[in-house]
């Protein structure tokens, strides 16, 4: 799809370990202890923390939380 689309495309592979690693930072940052808030949450803190430290993005609408 991103080739016919003409778009870059990026996978962010993670595991369980690297979840439970980053557990704190991720509750952290939601502020909140909701179980289904965290596990929701997890794959979009990887995406976040791949774009903050391999690209120069500033600004990503991804219509998480949009509601």
């Amino acid at each position: 799809v991103a080739k016919h689309l003409g778009t870059e495309h990026h996978e962010i592979r993670f595991s369980a370990e690297d979840a439970i690693k980053h557990l704190k930072n991720i509750i952290k940052s939601l502020e909140s202890y909701d179980i289904t808030t965290i596990r929701a949450s997890i794959g979009m803190y990887f995406v976040a923390k791949y774009i903050q430290e391999k690209t120069d993005t500033i600004v990503v609408l991804s219509g998480e939380g949009a509601d």
